[in-house]
């Protein structure tokens, strides 16, 4: 997708401010451009515009194509916002996509934070130890850390709060030493 019609068409979603808006514009971006360069957006859109039910359904159909985190985060934010029943087979279809993307660390963080938001403590803490045993990262020692304090598992609680905190030292280093070179 070249990048003026990429920005031609973000600014033609931009415009619409409603559901018939969004469809008669739906209708003018070919399907491939929808689903390639422009899915975020369009789930986004979905989700800006309170079209909740639309917009976790586009990001389910789309993240196995795109793997992009933010259409996780649409799909559970969205989801959120409907029914139990809606929210519990948003969870399972990414759950699947472990099946095909077992290594994904930014789908066992969202799955984890998603089990967290529903209480499922023994889900979070294992999509979350999964995703750090992975890539280890601040935000996924944190969701576990607030894991642990809700299962009141304060040691636990801390010690991922520390190696958060030293991830973030050793991130301000790394940057300190880049702008030294830099000079």
């Amino acid at each position: 997708l070249p990048i003026y019609q990429w920005v031609a068409y973000r600014q033609l979603l931009a415009q619409c401010h409603d559901a018939k808006a969004l469809k008669t514009c739906l209708k003018r971006i070919p399907e491939a451009d929808q689903k390639g360069g422009l899915s975020v957006e369009i789930a986004e859109r979905f989700q800006q515009l309170g079209l909740y039910a639309q917009a976790a359904k586009w990001a389910k159909a789309n993240y196995p194509l795109k793997r992009d985190v933010a259409l996780l985060n649409v799909l559970f934010e969205s989801s959120a916002n409907l029914s139990d029943k809606e929210q519990q087979q948003a969870f399972e279809a990414a759950d699947g996509w472990l099946k095909t993307y077992r290594e994904d660390t930014d789908l066992l963080l969202a799955l984890g934070e998603a089990a967290y938001q529903r209480k499922l403590w023994g889900k979070a803490q294992s999509y979350l130890e999964a995703s750090l045993s992975q890539h280890p990262s601040i935000q996924a020692h944190l969701a576990l850390a607030k894991v642990f304090k809700a299962t009141e598992q304060k040691a636990l609680a801390e010690q991922h709060q520390a190696q958060e905190g030293e991830q973030q030292a050793s991130i301000a280093q790394v940057l300190k030493e880049q702008q030294e070179a830099v000079k």
